[in-house]
């Protein structure tokens, strides 16, 4: 494989040799590799790091004193973090005669700043003037195929052919062969499905992919110019060319090269991931903006749930040591890793505070989040909690995850909708809400230690979701039916009469009846509900709750206070 920032052969050529800038993976600058030849000096991707771009620089330098050539970058396509040091770098220009070639759909993304496309909007990145001189793979090329010498000015003269090739699935699929050598030539390939500008480009035994080996990655799949088709035929075609090509390197534009092996093995991964998401949403600005925000949202419930949860274990291992059960009491203890978790959370919530001043862009915290909330959802379902725990609380946890991933990734929820008696299903929802996880069975086991301490544990871990609050449930008896997923649903709003609860709260009304809009509930108190019951953020989470739903969640505000309303779908 290849040494990062180091001369080295490029296998498969003569005279040829690859620098690559290698660095670690983030979503806001690429690696950029830089090859030489006898006639040219090759750069392929710039990246946005104004540190790599003068190691860049410093290793041209003596590549022009030694023989002075024009300097060609190629862009794998026409993203930001790719791309914007080819235009904003002025002092480029002045060590070399600068040639920027991309595929035709990226010029000309570039070259009218469209900040949607080159995702420069989400990346927080300001586009430069652009100035393409060498369009690839255009559509002229393709449908006239053949020879044609290319004059880019300054006596720099390229001579290049497109030439249709059969990948054996009887697809359109072309190359463009560009000589950059004496016995060198570079073979494009074109590779839409993360941007339809994306190219791989091939010189010896090495293929420069960009970012297709991550287009089916979390916050990638589904960017603007993301195509699902364009992706399956992209990955046939790349299997293809290692398949029927001398090729032993893969380097990406994200992260270490692959070898031939690695290469097809993702590939492989990669095939069955595309074809299963389907429905996806546009991961635009407007998605971005909303998912950050959700990240805001979802670090404020898991504070909030893991406290409850943690205070409730800590209650246990403080009654099992009283009662002398120590043995019991280091395994309840042991049970969660309460302080990774909090150590994880600070990280979440030093992310959130730099993005919340402005420093960091919405995908590098969303990103983050899923990062952070993966490792804890991985400490949290390894605990065993669930036996010693409400299981709504356990349950409501690892929604928070699952809905997250989904949502933030652009994939629908797949929830499990039917048609309900909503008065039926309230009514339930009071009754169960003090119901005890357990019987008389405890005495029982009185003779048999283990199972008497684990049915004793159950008793001590359980606490009421709510204390202390008279409910008042007025039905309508001609209220619609709805269609809604139950569990979601009683999840849901659980969490809202908790939050009300907490707040001191001693009497709850719930009345539900039909409105213009359909079926709706609403929760009140006589004396009115207080305004501080939810951060601007948890209000914020429940009306994703609701809104996921197919539901509505809405304040009515009065003198005395507020009120919660929930409209549903029929």
């Amino acid at each position: 494989m290849l040494i990062n920032e180091s001369w080295q052969p490029v296998p498969g050529t003569r005279g040829t040799e690859i620098y690559p800038f290698i660095i670690k993976p983030n979503s806001h600058s690429s690696n950029a590799y830089l090859l030489a030849t006898d006639d040219y000096i090759i750069l392929i991707d710039t990246g946005t790091s104004p540190e790599q771009m003068e190691r860049i620089k410093t290793v041209i330098r003596p590549l022009m004193a030694d023989q002075e050539r024009p300097l060609l970058i190629f862009l794998t396509h026409c993203h930001a973090d790719h791309c914007l040091l080819a235009f904003s770098d002025w002092e480029l220009g002045g060590i070399a005669k600068v040639r920027v070639a991309i595929q035709e759909y990226g010029a000309k993304a570039l070259e009218e700043k469209d900040a949607r496309r080159t995702l420069a909007d989400i990346l927080r990145k300001e586009l430069p003037d652009a100035r393409i001189d060498l369009p690839l793979l255009t559509g002229q090329d393709r449908e006239k195929p053949g020879k044609k010498v290319v004059n880019l000015g300054e006596g720099i003269i390229l001579s290049t052919r497109v030439e249709k090739i059969d990948p054996g699935d009887k697809s359109d699929f072309f190359k463009q062969v560009i000589k950059i050598g004496p016995e060198t030539s570079m073979e494009i390939y074109p590779m839409p499905g993360h941007s339809p500008d994306g190219i791989a480009l091939r010189i010896g035994e090495i293929v420069f992919t960009g970012d297709f080996f991550m287009a089916v990655n979390f916050l990638v799949a589904g960017v603007v110019g993301w195509k699902q088709d364009d992706m399956m035929n992209s990955i046939h075609h790349m299997r293809w060319l290692a398949e029927n090509s001398a090729i032993s390197c893969f380097c990406t534009g994200h992260g270490d090269p692959l070898s031939r092996q690695s290469a097809m093995d993702n590939m492989s991964k990669m095939r069955t991931r595309t074809a299963g998401l389907t429905d996806l949403s546009e991961l635009n600005w407007e998605h971005m903006t909303e998912s950050s925000g959700y990240a805001l949202e979802l670090l404020e419930e898991l504070n909030d749930t893991m406290a409850v949860i943690a205070g409730r274990l800590y209650y246990l291992v403080y009654y099992l040591d009283y009662l002398g059960e120590s043995d019991k009491s280091e395994k309840v203890g042991a049970a969660l890793d309460f302080d990774r978790i909090n150590d994880l959370l600070d990280e979440y919530s030093d992310f959130a505070q730099l993005f919340e001043a402005g420093n960091m862009a919405s995908p590098i915290l969303i990103l983050k989040a899923a990062h952070l909330t993966g490792k804890i959802e991985k400490i949290f379902t390894q605990g065993g909690t669930d036996l010693m725990i409400d299981r709504y609380l356990f349950r409501r946890v690892q929604r928070s995850f699952a809905d997250f991933m989904q949502i933030c990734g652009g994939m629908p929820i797949h929830d499990a909708r039917e048609v309900l008696d909503m008065n039926q299903l309230l009514q339930d929802l009071l009754r169960d809400i003090n119901r005890v996880p357990y019987n008389d069975d405890i005495l029982e086991v009185l003779d048999r230690e283990e199972q008497f301490i684990d049915a004793l544990v159950l008793r001590i871990a359980f606490q009421p979701i709510i204390k202390g609050v008279t409910f008042h449930f007025l039905p309508d008896p001609d209220l619609l039916r709805v269609r809604i997923d139950q569990e979601r649903f009683c999840d849901a709003l659980l969490g809202i009469l908790e939050e009300i609860a907490a707040i001191d709260v001693k009497e709850i009304c719930i009345v539900s009846g039909n409105t213009d809009t359909g079926p709706a509930i609403r929760i009140s108190n006589p004396k009115g509900i207080p305004e501080n019951v939810f951060t601007k953020k948890k209000l914020g989470l429940y009306e994703r709750k609701f809104a996921s739903l197919g539901g509505l969640l809405k304040i009515e505000q009065d003198q005395s206070g507020i009120r919660f309303v929930i409209e549903l779908s029929t």
